[in-house]
Protein backbone atom coordinates (compact mmCIF):
# COMPACT_ATOMS: atom_id res chain seq x y z
CA UNK A 1 0.00 0.00 0.00
CA UNK A 2 2.90 2.29 0.88
CA UNK A 3 4.39 1.87 -2.87
CA UNK A 4 1.12 2.34 -4.51
CA UNK A 5 0.71 5.57 -2.63
CA UNK A 6 3.98 6.57 -3.43
CA UNK A 7 3.47 5.64 -7.11
CA UNK A 8 -0.20 7.46 -7.10
CA UNK A 9 1.16 10.51 -5.48
CA UNK A 10 4.24 10.92 -7.12
CA UNK A 11 6.28 10.82 -3.98
CA UNK A 12 8.23 8.52 -1.82
CA UNK A 13 7.27 5.36 0.27
CA UNK A 14 9.17 3.55 3.82
CA UNK A 15 9.28 0.29 3.76
CA UNK A 16 10.10 -1.14 7.27
CA UNK A 17 10.38 -5.13 7.82
CA UNK A 18 11.74 -7.30 10.17
CA UNK A 19 15.24 -9.00 9.76
CA UNK A 20 13.87 -12.43 8.98
CA UNK A 21 12.41 -11.16 5.95
CA UNK A 22 14.10 -8.59 4.58
CA UNK A 23 16.42 -11.56 4.43
CA UNK A 24 14.19 -14.20 2.60
CA UNK A 25 14.37 -15.20 -0.65
CA UNK A 26 12.12 -13.06 -2.81
CA UNK A 27 9.81 -14.99 -5.58
CA UNK A 28 10.91 -14.92 -9.05
CA UNK A 29 7.82 -12.21 -9.88
CA UNK A 30 6.35 -10.41 -7.04
CA UNK A 31 2.92 -10.48 -7.01
CA UNK A 32 2.54 -6.33 -7.06
CA UNK A 33 0.87 -4.47 -10.33
CA UNK A 34 1.42 -0.18 -10.01
CA UNK A 35 -2.38 1.26 -10.68
CA UNK A 36 -2.15 5.00 -11.88
CA UNK A 37 -5.20 6.76 -12.02
CA UNK A 38 -5.49 9.29 -14.89
CA UNK A 39 -8.89 10.98 -13.66
CA UNK A 40 -10.45 13.28 -16.01
CA UNK A 41 -11.71 16.35 -14.46
CA UNK A 42 -13.86 19.13 -16.38
CA UNK A 43 -16.71 21.39 -16.03
CA UNK A 44 -20.22 20.04 -16.31
CA UNK A 45 -21.82 20.31 -19.94
CA UNK A 46 -24.29 23.73 -18.69
CA UNK A 47 -21.01 25.32 -17.22
CA UNK A 48 -19.38 24.93 -20.90
CA UNK A 49 -22.58 26.23 -22.20
CA UNK A 50 -22.71 29.61 -20.01
CA UNK A 51 -18.79 30.15 -20.76
CA UNK A 52 -19.23 29.63 -24.66
CA UNK A 53 -22.48 31.99 -24.06
CA UNK A 54 -20.28 34.47 -21.99
CA UNK A 55 -17.97 33.89 -24.99
CA UNK A 56 -19.50 34.18 -27.81
CA UNK A 57 -21.34 37.40 -25.91
CA UNK A 58 -17.71 39.31 -25.71
CA UNK A 59 -16.48 41.90 -27.77
CA UNK A 60 -12.86 42.50 -25.73
CA UNK A 61 -12.22 39.04 -24.44
CA UNK A 62 -8.19 38.48 -23.00
CA UNK A 63 -7.21 35.01 -21.59
CA UNK A 64 -5.04 35.16 -18.27
CA UNK A 65 -3.43 31.75 -18.03
CA UNK A 66 -1.61 30.41 -15.20
CA UNK A 67 -0.46 26.70 -13.78
CA UNK A 68 -3.61 25.27 -15.06
CA UNK A 69 -2.50 25.45 -18.61
CA UNK A 70 0.44 23.23 -18.52
CA UNK A 71 -0.70 20.68 -20.69
CA UNK A 72 -2.75 23.27 -22.97
CA UNK A 73 -0.51 25.26 -25.01
CA UNK A 74 -2.07 24.53 -28.17
CA UNK A 75 -5.50 24.58 -27.04
CA UNK A 76 -5.19 27.89 -25.17
CA UNK A 77 -3.34 29.50 -28.34
CA UNK A 78 -6.00 28.17 -30.87
CA UNK A 79 -8.31 29.81 -28.71
CA UNK A 80 -6.66 33.22 -28.22
CA UNK A 81 -6.69 33.24 -32.28
CA UNK A 82 -9.89 31.87 -32.59
CA UNK A 83 -11.48 35.02 -30.62
CA UNK A 84 -8.83 37.45 -31.78
CA UNK A 85 -7.60 37.57 -27.71
CA UNK A 86 -4.51 38.74 -26.12
CA UNK A 87 -2.87 36.31 -24.08
CA UNK A 88 -1.42 36.67 -20.89
CA UNK A 89 0.42 34.67 -18.42
CA UNK A 90 1.51 34.21 -14.96
CA UNK A 91 5.00 33.66 -13.86
CA UNK A 92 4.57 30.41 -12.99
CA UNK A 93 3.65 29.55 -16.51
CA UNK A 94 6.13 30.57 -18.32
CA UNK A 95 7.68 26.98 -19.05
CA UNK A 96 4.70 25.64 -20.72
CA UNK A 97 2.84 28.68 -21.98
CA UNK A 98 4.90 30.34 -24.63
CA UNK A 99 3.60 33.70 -25.91
CA UNK A 100 3.02 34.81 -29.33
CA UNK A 101 5.69 36.76 -30.91
CA UNK A 102 3.02 38.93 -32.08
CA UNK A 103 -0.26 39.95 -31.09
CA UNK A 104 -1.95 42.90 -30.31
CA UNK A 105 -0.82 42.67 -26.51
CA UNK A 106 0.92 39.85 -24.69
CA UNK A 107 2.85 39.94 -21.79
CA UNK A 108 3.36 38.05 -18.51
CA UNK A 109 2.36 39.05 -14.88
CA UNK A 110 4.32 38.61 -12.01
CA UNK A 111 2.78 37.74 -8.91
CA UNK A 112 2.26 41.11 -7.97
CA UNK A 113 0.03 41.59 -10.85
CA UNK A 114 2.77 43.83 -12.44
CA UNK A 115 3.69 42.99 -15.90
CA UNK A 116 7.42 42.05 -16.77
CA UNK A 117 7.71 41.79 -19.92
CA UNK A 118 4.93 43.04 -22.80
CA UNK A 119 5.18 42.72 -26.65
CA UNK A 120 3.29 45.96 -26.68
CA UNK A 121 5.78 47.90 -25.14
CA UNK A 122 8.58 46.54 -27.01
CA UNK A 123 6.77 47.15 -30.01
CA UNK A 124 6.39 50.95 -29.39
Amino acid sequence: MAAQAAFSRKGVAVLIMPVDVSKAAAPDEPEFAVHRAAPVIRPSDAELDRIATALNAGNRIAIYGGSGCAKAHDQVVALAERLKAPVARTSRAKDFLALPAEGPTTSEVTMHERPCTSHSAVAS
